[in-house]
């Protein structure tokens, strides 16, 4: 605890700062921007997303099971919240990703992305609640960044014409959590090189369950997910296997999507 909070690390309510949050959020959109556009020039391509920018995207199902089946009625009534109240099945469009700004190649150290978005139209109205609900998820349990200071400081480095230059004139505080922010990210993208539908994918902060709960979530391969050897001197090695998979093999990928970390949420 002594060395996070050394590092700047916001560790609970009382060490936010809520006056300076709105103004760190329009700043970060700003920057976000500047690192969508740098990212474009310096490849000469056009405008891509300004993280995540490399990624495919495939058609899927999203199934929800009955929230109280094999469950005690208790938990089960906690986790029946918004879409998982009752079992269905819905469309949902999905995209798997590599984290990087720039268009790389595929087997440059990444993290990898899971992002889908469950169309809630068929059977619903207008009024009866959202009519798209989205999650996104990484190969990594966590964020790096840990809150907005720490995103807009980073950021700042990031979008610098200069990143040394850029670093140095942060504030000594702001230069930890950049430090650290910066160590973990690293950390996160040396991993072995899998078949997007082969890994596992978390949601990497905690989201809302109804009123009292807070829910991480988790996206589990199944073990049977069929995928060919990689071929590294492809680019677009795991885009072009996930395009493969889909086209050629009898049998697609599932995903057990269920809570990863579950607790009452903070009053």
């Amino acid at each position: 605890m002594v060395l996070t909070r050394w590092f700047g690390v916001t560790a609970s309510d009382a060490d936010r700062c809520p006056a300076n949050e709105k103004s760190d959020i329009e700043a970060i959109a700003e920057k976000s921007l500047l690192m969508q556009s740098n990212a474009a020039a310096q490849q000469r391509r056009s405008l891509c997303r300004g993280t995540h920018a490399s990624g495919i995207c495939v058609r899927a199902q999203f199934e929800i099971f009955d929230p109280f089946a094999d469950r005690a009625r208790e938990l089960a009534a906690r986790l029946a919240r918004g879409i998982f109240a009752k079992s269905g099945v819905y469309p949902a469009l999905v995209r798997f990703a590599n984290a990087d700004s720039n268009i790389n190649s595929d087997f440059k150290p990444d993290v990898r992305s899971l992002s889908f978005s469950v169309d809630l139209t068929q059977g619903e109205t207008a009024d009866a609640g959202p009519l798209r609900q989205d999650f996104s998820m990484q190969n990594a349990t966590t964020l790096p960044i840990n809150d907005s200071p720490a995103f807009l400081a980073t950021i700042k480095v990031l979008t610098a014409s200069n990143p040394v230059a850029g670093l140095w004139s942060l504030p000594f505080k702001d230069k930890l959590k950049v430090v650290r922010t910066m160590a973990l990210a690293e950390k996160q993208a040396r991993q072995k090189v899998m078949p997007y539908q082969q890994l596992r994918y978390w949601s990497t902060v905690p989201f809302r369950h109804g009123p009292d709960d807070v829910v991480k979530f988790s996206a589990i391969p199944s073990t049977d997910n069929p995928a060919q050897h990689l071929q590294k001197s492809n680019p677009r090695g795991l885009q072009d296997e996930l395009a493969r998979h889909i086209k050629e093999d009898d049998q697609l990928s599932r995903f057990d999507f269920r809570p990863f970390s579950f607790s009452t949420s903070a009053k």
